[in-house]
């Protein structure tokens, strides 16, 4: 990076304006949960690359257009790191930043900055590219055409983090004759953003299945359910149609019983002289002995008597309550009947119910699948669009670099 480029790494690093344009990841409200592995306190990065330079006491003073500061950008997967607990995490980008130190000298680093307000921590080493012969050389410092150190520099990190017991995969490796190029720290930004956008839309079919499945469940419940509230509905109607006939007959029940309390009243009026045909013939025997002269009954008359008080209303009335009785034992088997399918009815109205309960916290649920499904397409398309920028950010950076190289611009 030229001198003009470092201000602007300063700013991003330490998160100086409290806002970005250019990267929506970054959560501001996180932004307290960064720190600087390197320095105490945030250090101004221009400052510090003209003290590590003054220490050079180099010969001739470094050319303005070289590059003053090179960047190590350090991170792992989203899965691994979002498993790790805070204090794995640290020491995890303790270890990285150990490690650099050693390979490239303490002497030459200006910040170690660790960035967890952004969807993936990370990492941003800042430093001076001085050289075992003390020159600031980009290239040299690298030297990536003649020994490929960048791609010896993954080697042995992938080293670093299996001997500390980390486990982690290495990247893709480059084949020989491949003209793969090494991955600017925007490039990767651009690269992660497409793995995520990638998770994320994998994420949004498997609950748009999830939704079609509990939806079709849901149909099919709330047709049964439909068909219950229906047969219910039914019931109902036989329910209230046996509770009016019921009623009906309490309602004959009580008159009858009344009828048979009025007319047990008249009997017991009765005195018991006509109450059986034994009466009448005591009677009989009475008017035999009793006979003054004065009246005469034969016996054919006190035949026609017991005839007519045979034929009485109150036997006829007497038959009348027999008849009442069994017709009020009929009526009581019949309630029995009736209450009984009374509770059956009531215990598949309790099934309707429970459908219904059911049914409705399966729609519940299915309104809790659309809003996670409306979440993730928002997220998927804001993701897209920042995919977008970020690629267009990228391109413009690389035509600007393709014309810095033409026009001569070069360490």
């Amino acid at each position: 990076m030229k001198k003009t480029d470092v201000a602007g790494i300063q700013i991003h690093d330490n998160r100086e304006k409290g806002y970005s344009h250019s990267n929506d990841d970054i959560d501001f409200k996180k932004s307290h949960w960064n720190f600087d592995l390197h320095n105490d306190f945030p250090v101004n990065f221009t400052n510090k690359i003209k003290e590590r330079i003054a220490e050079l006491d180099l010969k001739r003073a470094v050319r303005k257009d070289a590059n003053v500061m090179a960047q190590i950008f350090i991170s792992a997967t989203p899965e691994w790191l979002h498993n790790q607990a805070w204090k794995q995490q640290v020491e995890y980008f303790q270890d990285a930043y150990e490690w650099v130190c050693n390979r490239y000298g303490n002497d030459n680093i200006i910040a170690a900055t660790v960035h967890m307000d952004e969807a993936t921590p990370h990492m941003h080493v800042n430093l001076v590219p001085v050289t075992s012969d003390g020159r600031v050389s980009y290239e040299a410092f690298f030297n990536e055409r003649k020994r490929g150190d960048l791609r010896k520099l993954q080697d042995d990190f992938y080293k670093h983090n299996q001997d500390k017991g980390y486990n982690l995969e290495r990247g893709e490796r480059q084949t020989d004759g491949s003209k793969k190029q090494h991955l600017s720290v925007l490039d990767f930004k651009v690269q992660e953003k497409k793995k995520e956008i990638e998770t994320e839309d994998a994420q949004l079919k498997i609950l748009q299945t999830q939704n079609i499945k509990l939806q079709t469940k849901n149909k099919t419940l709330h047709l049964e359910a439909q068909k219950h509230q229906n047969t219910a509905s039914d019931l109902q109607i036989v329910v209230n149609d046996l509770t009016d006939k019921q009623n009906a007959l309490q309602t004959q029940i009580d008159a009858n019983k009344q009828h048979i309390k009025n007319q047990r009243e008249k009997l017991s009026n009765l005195d018991g002289k006509l109450k059986t045909k034994d009466g009448i013939d005591k009677i009989l025997e009475r008017a035999k002995t009793s006979v003054t002269g004065k009246l005469i009954l034969s016996k054919d008359d006190v035949n026609d008597l017991v005839k007519t008080a045979l034929s009485s209303p109150i036997v006829k009335m007497q038959e009348d309550i027999n008849e009442l009785h069994t017709d009020n034992k009929n009526l009581k088997s019949e309630i029995e009947a009736l209450k009984t399918e009374n509770r059956q009815l009531k215990n598949k109205t309790r099934k309707v119910d429970s459908l219904t309960q059911q049914n409705n916290k399966l729609m519940q649920e299915n309104e809790k699948l659309a809003k996670n499904v409306s979440h993730f397409s928002t997220r998927a398309s804001t993701y897209e669009l920042n995919y977008e920028r970020v690629l267009k950010e990228k391109n413009a950076l690389l035509s600007n670099r393709s014309r810095s190289r033409e026009q001569g611009i070069g360490d």
